[in-house]
This record gives C-alpha cells, sequence and structure tokens, in this order.
C-alpha cells in the first residue's frame, strides 16, 4: 500500500498539480481533527504530535510519509522531513504519528494559550486555536482545503459540502479558504448541543454546502481513491466494533 501511494502521490505532484504546488504542511493541518489541540509543555514528544488515527485511517499516514518522501527528494539533507509511529497508549489499537519538522511549522499557525497543570511535576497544559489568517497564499489554502475535504468532506449527488465536528476556528478557516478561492458557498449550517442539567451550550457541528471552482474540483477528484479506501475501511472498522 506505501508503495502504491508513494508512486501515485509523485505522480500527482509532477503531473498533475501543475497549476500550484502541494504545500505539506498546510495539507497535514487540514487532516488534523484539531477540536482540541492540546501540547503538555514539559512533554517533548507531544510538541512533534500530528494526530492520533485509528486502525480505519492508517492509509493517511502512508499518505503524508509517501508526501515527506516526494517533498525530500528536494531539500538538502539537513532540512529533510522526518517522522515515526508509536501504538496509542489510550487504546493500544491506535497509532499516534509524530514528525518534529511539520509539527514545528504547524504548531506556529496555532495560538497556544495555558489551560490547566497538573501533579508533582506541574505539567502544564496548553489549548491552541488556529490563527484565521494563517494561510498565506492559495496554494496553502486549495491545501489545506485538500486535507480536509479527504477527512471531512462529503459529495451527494452534485452537493459537495465538508462537516467540522467541534472546532469554530477550523471551520473558519475552510469557510474563508473557500471564498479566497472564489468558490461559491451556498449554504452554512451549524448543530448546537444544550446539557439539559446546566444549559450550558456549544457547537456540535458545523457544515459549509459550496460549489467549487473547476480547479479545486479537477484536484479533489484526484484523491477519489484514496477517499474510496478511506471509506472502505471505516465501514469494515465500525461495523467490525459494534
Amino acid at each position: 500500500m506505501t508503495k502504491y501511494l508513494t508512486t501515485f502521490l509523485l505522480f500527482l505532484s509532477i503531473q498533475s498539480f501543475g497549476q500550484f504546488k502541494l504545500n505539506i504542511e498546510s495539507f497535514v493541518m487540514g487532516i488534523i481533527d484539531d477540536g482540541s489541540k492540546k501540547l503538555i509543555k514539559e512533554d517533548k514528544l507531544d510538541w512533534e504530535w500530528i494526530e492520533e488515527f485509528s486502525p480505519s485511517d492508517f492509509v493517511l499516514m502512508d499518505c503524508i510519509d509517501s508526501l515527506i518522501k516526494i517533498e525530500n527528494s528536494s531539500r538538502p539533507i539537513d532540512k529533510q522531513i522526518t517522522s515515526n509511529r508509536t501504538l496509542s497508549k489510550n487504546n493500544g489499537i491506535s497509532t499516534m504519528y509524530y514528525s518534529k519538522e511539520l509539527a514545528d511549522q504547524i504548531n506556529r499557525n496555532y495560538k497556544f494559550r495555558f489551560h490547566n497543570e497538573w501533579d508533582l511535576a506541574m505539567r502544564k497544559m496548553y489549548i491552541g486555536h488556529v490563527k484565521p489568517k494563517c494561510l498565506k497564499n492559495n496554494d496553502e489554502r486549495l491545501s489545506y482545503l485538500l486535507g480536509a475535504w479527504i477527512c471531512f468532506g462529503k459529495i451527494d449527488g452534485e452537493q459537495y459540502s465538508i462537516t467540522i465536528r467541534r472546532s469554530k476556528n477550523k471551520f473558519g478557516l475552510i469557510l474563508n479558504s473557500l471564498k479566497e478561492l472564489d468558490c461559491e458557498i451556498i449554504k452554512t449550517d451549524t448543530q448546537v448541543s444544550t446539557v439539559i442539567d446546566t444549559k450550558n451550550s456549544h457547537i456540535e457541528n458545523q457544515t459549509v454546502i459550496f460549489k467549487p471552482t473547476v480547479n479545486l474540483t479537477n484536484e479533489m477528484n484526484k484523491f477519489n481513491g484514496l477517499i474510496g479506501r478511506l471509506d472502505k475501511k471505516r465501514l469494515g472498522f465500525y461495523n467490525s466494533s459494534e
């Protein structure tokens, strides 16, 4: 699978992305489910963490590794991107994906605020919120949208939509990127959840229905094979978990 993805993405990067250069940091940032991006200051590895992937999404790690290989082919040795994986301590089946170089770049696009500290070591937790103007050009915006599309996008007939769970900042960045790329925003929808006992409310999901430009449609279509494999693996994984 990794070899297939490497060949496939190498073809995309050289042959198909002729109108723009895929930005790997923006692409990976689009993949991240950052509803609560948390970092522990004293835990060095935590600052290199990219995402925790369930078994149904392992193909995404292969995709990132393939893009890293392509990116490294044009970088000097001392500037190359590295990555590694470890089994999650949370459930023993998911995999934690790390890349110091990617995380350094991605974390600059977030503003981290102190949340709390605990235990005898007085470890400090920080919560990150993505900066609304972190994407500087259309290459970065398009790359970000492609990452988000792969993980959170859906086509229903001719209707394109992206649904983001519990991340107002990420949704805002997607919405702004679509507008900057001249996509037509057809509708936005917000699902609010309210706790009956406390009457506290929070945004559960946000969805944007949009009409992509021809250029964006062409780029999204190039990932149909990857999305199809993800959907199949997710369906099999969650059905087997019931």
